[in-house]
This record gives structure tokens, C-alpha cells and sequence, in this order.
């Protein structure tokens, strides 16, 4: 059985016209579909908070040890 797992961003979160399209070429997808939206910018904002740098490359999170742990934080319990 094939699922399909789409992960969206939270800049498309934030714009309505672009939400709107995602979820409707989400929606065209066939069969099993999961919708994952990851809360990285809560993360950000909370690691700000505790004075640690966020690290990106090519628009993606670097994850260290220290990082991870504010993501399980956010993840598990914000988001």
C-alpha cells in the first residue's frame, strides 16, 4: 500500500494564495496521503530565546546536538 508524505514549510503557512494551491495539489494526490507541517520557525524563535544560533544551509536546519534538543522541546511539546 503506497502513502504519500508531504512536508510543507511555514513561509507557505503564511501565505494564503500559496496555502491554497498546496493544499489542493495535495488533495489530487491518490490514495494514502499524510500532510506534515514541521514548526521549524517556533524553533527558531525559541532557540533565539535561549541565545543559540540557528544554522542554515541551502534553507535547511543544521541540526547539532544542542539544536536537536530544542526541536524535541518544540516538537514534542509546542507543536
Amino acid at each position: 500500500m503506497k502513502v504519500s508524505v508531504v512536508k510543507i514549510g511555514g513561509n507557505l503557512i503564511e501565505d494564503a494564495a500559496d496555502l491554497e494551491r498546496a493544499l489542493h495539489n495535495f488533495a489530487q494526490i491518490e490514495g494514502l496521503k499524510i500532510l506534515v507541517h514541521g514548526g521549524g520557525k517556533l524553533a527558531t524563535q525559541f532557540a533565539q530565546k535561549l541565545g543559540i544560533e540557528t544554522k542554515m544551509v541551502d534553507g535547511r536546519r543544521v541540526t547539532d546536538a544542542q539544536t536537536l534538543e530544542i526541536i524535541t522541546m518544540v516538537y514534542g511539546g509546542l507543536v
